[in-house]
């Protein structure tokens, strides 16, 4: 049986529901890390499948497992930000239980961390594969903050952020507690990572070693099938008026919650200016989030002038 220090460096926070299909070989990927001392928090959201039967199995087998099990479901974000809360490394992160890693990354994610004191995430390559394990490719993953401003940071988060791996980063415990953490809030992910942007950099190791698994590829053509789940996964019995909302309902809701986070930021008044700016503009052009005259102004221009579109207005009204 493996043992860890009773004050390992390294908390890697595993919640998970109904993951017994491929549970076992996530969890043997983080245990065949070589770097050995980390506790492993799985924590187990009232699954009615296996996961359970082989949380235990690896709970008896190995001291760096605790396990937890909640006799309801609790809701996604209460069960992520659970296992953060019972971690106590100074460096944590989130592993999905369908996912599966290279043996260095936790490694190299350290020495990153213990060399460069501006950097509170560091993440790697992803490669997407499918429920058999296949590959799909190297994933969209641009976002090394290294040397930028945290104008510069947050503005390159938004725009260029695509499927939220960063977010299985390993990150500094103490940063993350600083931060508005998960919640219920459309993005609540995407925000965080906003927050994270604007408190230190994020690196970036060159190499594949994260591998991402699509356990859902029909989402992808469904969008509202994506919303029902994912609202229904993270909300669990807390059910909010979300999920009547429509998607771009939804993504303004995360546009303001970012908004917020520039408002209460230590950026100075331009770069917040700017900020807020490149807010809009990102949650326009990316995810559909119109501003209020954004109606008004497209029938303007579909029509050959102001007083024809002004003549059509009146017609209706009549």
């Amino acid at each position: 049986m493996d043992s860890v220090a009773n004050n390992p460096p390294v908390s890697i926070g595993l919640p998970v529901l109904n993951e017994e299909s491929y549970l076992r070989q996530t969890v043997e990927a983080l245990l065949a890390q070589d770097y050995h001392n980390f506790e492993l928090i799985i924590s187990d959201n009232a699954s009615s499948d296996r996961t359970a039967e082989i949380c235990r199995e690896f709970y008896e087998r190995d001291s760096r497992v605790k396990y937890h099990r909640h006799e309801t479901n609790v809701g996604g974000v209460k069960n992520f930000n659970g296992v953060f809360e019972r971690a106590s490394g100074k460096y944590f992160m989130w592993a999905g239980g369908h996912d599966l890693w290279g043996s260095t990354f936790v490694s190299r994610a350290v020495s990153v961390l213990e060399s460069d004191p501006g950097v509170v995430l560091v993440f790697a390559r992803a490669m997407l594969i499918d429920t058999q394990g296949n590959h799909h490719g190297v994933m969209a993953d641009d976002l090394d903050t290294r040397t930028l401003s945290p104008l510069q940071r947050y503005l390159k988060l938004i725009w260029n952020l695509q499927s939220c791996n960063t977010i299985h980063g390993l990150m500094r415990a103490k940063v993350l507690r600083q931060s508005v953490m998960l919640s219920y809030a459309w993005g609540s992910d995407i925000i965080l990572l906003a927050d994270l942007s604007l408190r230190g950099e994020f690196a970036q190791i060159p190499e594949v070693l994260f591998y991402r698994r699509e356990v859902r590829p029909e989402e992808s053509e469904d969008l509202e099938a994506w919303k029902k789940r994912a609202l229904a996964t993270t909300e669990g019995p807390h059910q909010s008026k979300r999920r009547e909302m429509s998607l771009e309902e939804l993504f303004r809701e995360m546009r303001n919650e970012e908004l917020r986070l520039i408002y209460d930021s230590k950026l100075g008044l331009r770069d917040k200016l700017t900020a807020l700016t490149g807010t809009v503009n990102c949650a326009r052009r990316r995810y559909g989030v119109r501003l209020p005259l954004d109606t008004l102004l497209r029938g303007i221009a579909a029509l050959r002038s102001p007083r024809m579109f002004l003549k059509k207005v009146r017609l209706r009204l009549n």
